[in-house]
């Protein structure tokens, strides 16, 4: 933007200024003032209709969201900045996992031809290969525990061989079990199982659901998704259907139910070999990849050093569920009022106020992120690709589901990411009416975080969740018209503060970075059991290995030697295909373990030895 535009875009504030009433008025109240109620929940209305069909990434109804932002940034006269002079960057993202041409099951004992989704289906975590006349063992739930007192896999040779399996894990009713009780423990997990028949030596995995396990929509084909991930279990690997394995027991003479009820009361594994049956089979996966946009426009300030306040919220949801749902057995469309019209509501009526108001000292770039649903993928690929240098932009603003304060209660994240912040948000509670809690981590499930592992300091505005979080019922209907009014009124007299602000932006790691809000993260933290304080870095990645963005202060990650950027490809003897992986092999120790730790560093491979907090 050239600085004879910027002059006249103040000169045009300032004699627009007694027009609105402004002089001598604060751009911090002025903002927030001129926040509209009405035009919040008219976004939200025309964002969460049931025409935009939920907005899930690569989708018609995102399409079409995106394109309603971007006519709504030309409105307000904003300065596109995406392609080629448009206000879309458009990347692709991997939005699911779909069957290739080449799955087939043959077992000639059967005497019947498989069909692919009627008798079996792929695992999405399936290796892509085949397998030629390789002997059928059943390895009872394809558990190895010998420190629980439990192996399948016991005086059972499966090297060559394929293994059936059943899901779960035994004694799945008893409180007392030593798998979790009547929780499921990361043995029943299907990754895990296939990844020990993988290191017993087996060439590829059947699986089945058992007798005991449920009845699940009477015993459907598990789908492909995305959250299993592309590849990475080792071994190719099946779901077959219940009729497709009690043909073989019965050919071998064994009634399942009744082994089940065995190994439930003594605990004692009882495998075996298919005595004459052998399988052949081929599995062939791939990643459903679709082009989407983030949408980005920006109003310069008046003072062309003064840096760029980044203002962002995403546009995209579930769509009819699936993936993600909280509802997993509807296929209703998730409007996502609240997660995250309401944010996205927000980015456009600040947008609004600000260009009434005219320019703030900074330049301000409003975003519409997609693919946050998926794993933060769009705001990992502005970060990565932002149209001016990163070091330029002094903060990001982010909004997500900023409807429906929970007892009149907003959280502000990131307080942690400056040394200027706290007295900030001191400030913006006492000026409004909502009660302000604070979080110091710049990290969580949400958008600020791809810019935080940047060293961007953030700010991330979050009313909290509820009970039609990531179901139908998020609908216009629930949002708080009051508490959304006052929640982006917050985050405006945030915007006047900082883009107004004389000094830099500051920014600190906080020591209490957790990615436990709004969601999780791997690497460590709650939930995980070892903690291990390496941050992935959000996005696709076509190479085996989890790229690292950085890694928390003080962790065991970061007293080993573990650095932003390097790329995990071994974790305690195991092999990184991808976050799924690498997750299962953390879950594999205890804290206090000593494990090594394989990254790639400029290329190389750099062996490094951890002791698990």
């Amino acid at each position: 933007m050239s600085p004879t535009f910027r002059t006249l875009l103040v000169l045009f504030a300032l004699l627009l200024a007694p027009a609105l009433g402004l002089a001598g008025v604060t751009a911090d109240a002025v903002l927030a003032d001129h926040v509209s109620t009405e035009r919040l929940l008219e976004s939200v209305t025309w964002l969460a209709d049931d025409a935009r069909e939920g907005r899930r990434t690569g989708e018609p109804g995102a399409e079409a969201a995106a394109a309603w932002i971007a006519e709504r940034f030309a409105e307000l006269g904003l300065e596109p900045l995406g392609d080629d002079g448009t206000y879309l960057q458009e990347f692709e993202a991997t939005v699911g996992v779909v069957r290739g041409a080449n799955n087939r099951l043959e077992i000639p004992a059967l005497g019947r031809d498989l069909q692919v989704e009627k008798d079996f289906l792929p695992f999405g975590f399936s290796e892509n290969g085949s397998v030629e006349n390789a002997d059928l063992v059943f390895a009872g739930y394809g558990i190895h525990a010998p420190d629980l007192g439990y192996d399948d896999y016991a005086d059972l040779d499966v090297t060559g061989k394929v293994v059936l399996v059943l899901r779960h894990e035994p004694q799945q009713d008893d409180p007392d079990s030593k798998f979790s009780g009547t929780e499921h423990s990361r043995y029943s997990f299907f990754r895990t199982k296939a990844e020990t028949a993988k290191e017993q030596g087996a060439v590829a995995m059947l699986l089945v659901t058992g007798p005991r396990s449920g009845d699940y929509d009477g015993d459907a084909l598990i789908s492909l998704s995305r959250e299993q991930g592309v590849g990475g279990g080792g071994i190719p690997a099946l779901h077959v259907k219940k009729e497709v394995a009690l043909d073989l027991f019965a050919k071998a003479g064994v009634d399942l139910d009744a082994w089940t009820r065995k190994v439930d009361e003594t605990f004692l594994p009882d495998s075996f070999v298919f005595e004459g049956v052998t399988v052949s089979l081929a599995t062939e996966v791939e990643k459903d990849r679709r082009a989407t946009d983030n949408v980005i426009a920006r109003f310069p300030g008046t003072d062309p050093h003064a840096g760029t306040v980044v203002v962002g919220a995403h546009y995209d949801h579930l769509g009819h569920g699936g993936e993600g749902s909280l509802a997993p057995e509807s296929t209703e469309i998730h409007n996502g009022a609240d997660d995250n019209a309401s944010g996205t509501a927000g980015v456009i009526e600040l947008a609004r106020v600000l260009v009434e108001h005219g320019p703030l000292r900074r330049d301000v770039v409003f975003v519409a992120f997609s693919g946050e649903e998926l794993g933060l993928l769009g705001s990992a690929h502005l970060a990565a690709n932002f149209p001016v240098p990163l070091d330029q932009v002094q903060v990001m603003l982010n909004l997500d589901m900023v409807g429906r304060p929970t007892k009149n209660k907003v959280t502000i994240g990131g307080v942690g990411s400056s040394p200027t912040f706290s007295e900030l948000v001191d400030r913006l509670d006492e000026e409004s009416p909502l009660e302000v809690s604070r979080d110091a981590s710049g990290f969580g499930a949400s958008d600020h975080t791809s810019f935080y592992a940047k060293d961007v300091p953030v700010l991330f505005f979050f009313s909290g969740l509820h009970e039609d979080y990531h179901r139908p019922t998020d609908d216009t209907a629930n949002i708080d018209a009051q508490g959304f009014t006052e929640t982006v009124k917050l985050v405006a007299r945030a915007l006047a503060d900082l883009g107004d602000a004389e000094e830099q932006v500051e920014f600190a790691r906080a020591k209490e970075d957790s990615l436990g809000a709004h969601g999780s993260g791997t690497g460590g933290g709650g939930g995980y059991g070892p903690y291990f304080g390496s941050i992935p870095e959000f996005g696709d990645r076509d190479e085996p290995g989890v790229a690292l963005s950085g890694v928390r202060s003080g962790s065991p990650a970061e007293q080993a030697g573990v650095q932003g950027g390097d790329v995990v490809i071994r974790f305690g003897g195991k092999d990184i295909a991808d976050l799924y992986a690498y997750t299962a092999a953390l879950r594999d120790f205890a804290p206090g373990d000593t494990v090594e730790v394989v990254v790639l560093r400029d290329g190389a491979e750099v062996p490094l030895t951890a002791v698990l907090g």
